[in-house]
């Protein structure tokens, strides 16, 4: 089974794969900014620390037992809002056959939605 796209995209899959791609990347790089703002309000010497060391800190922030059951819970339901997208659509696009339903196959009303 093939998980990644081909790209150019082909088929109906393909097209869908690369949408949820990129919103789970715009969904990360909109998660991260309030993270750093939260992390440095807590912790202010963390402009001179590398990522990974600022990524290492922000975990022992978020479990430290003043704020363990916040910070867990933070964490879990975006770590949900992340991959929720994903493990609804897998499951669809296998049963409606989204891989053998080539994007030149559709009509001309609903194939703009795929074709950009």
């Amino acid at each position: 089974m093939q998980i990644l796209p081909v790209l150019p995209p082909e088929t109906v899959r393909d097209y869908l794969v690369v949408v949820l791609a990129i919103a789970f990347i715009i969904r990360i790089s909109m998660i991260i900014g309030p993270l750093r703002r939260l992390a440095t309000s807590i912790d202010d010497d963390m402009e001179q620390r590398s990522t990974v060391s600022n990524l290492m800190n922000v975990s022992e922030i978020f479990l430290k037992p003043s704020i363990q059951k916040l910070g867990r819970s933070f964490i879990i339901s975006e770590v949900f809002i992340l991959f929720a997208p994903m493990l609804i659509a897998l499951p669809v696009m296998t049963l409606v056959g989204a891989r053998e339903i080539h994007a030149s196959e559709l009509s001309p009303i609903s194939y703009p939605l795929f074709a950009g």
